[in-house]
């Protein structure tokens, strides 16, 4: 091998590692910084707070408290989503509506149905959203947890 070809390949090695150098320097992991974090504290979603004289509970600015029949129903209505809550039981122990699935296209039967309830009253919590989307499923049920009866 001549005295050229031996310079032409260091060279090109040379280049290569270099590129390759270059190239684990621009891809590796940076430091979270201080501004990242505020960024990422601001991006989470604003939560409003509803109340009324037999709860109250926190949703994201994003959904819509809307009361049908207030106070034995409201619904909180997302994009992909829907929480209602119906009063089954007054506080003076009468039933206060016949909400349930007689009646109800598949379809509208909610992915989840819970109970929440005191001496006074009982309500149920309608969960409507599409199984797979599992963001929806955690707003919902993040507004769930949220609920506290008076």
């Amino acid at each position: 091998m001549s005295q050229k070809n031996k310079f032409a390949y260091i060279i090109i090695l040379i280049a290569i590692v270099g590129a390759g150098f270059y190239f684990f320097q621009q891809n590796k992991e940076k430091p979270i910084t201080e501004t990242q974090i505020e960024e990422n504290q601001n991006s989470v979603t604003q939560m409003q707070t509803f109340s009324n004289t037999n709860y109250s509970f926190e949703y994201p600015q994003n959904y819509v408290v809307k009361k049908e029949i207030e106070p034995e129903r409201i619904d909180v209505v997302g994009k992909n989503g829907k929480l209602s809550i119906f009063q089954l039981k007054s506080p003076s122990g009468e039933r206060v509506t016949d909400f349930g699935f007689g009646g109800t296209d598949a379809e509208k039967i909610p992915e989840k149905l819970k109970i929440i309830e005191n001496e006074q009253t009982w309500f149920n919590v309608w969960l409507y959203y599409e199984p797979s989307d599992k963001t929806t499923e955690e707003e919902l049920l993040a507004i769930y947890d949220s609920i506290e009866l008076k």
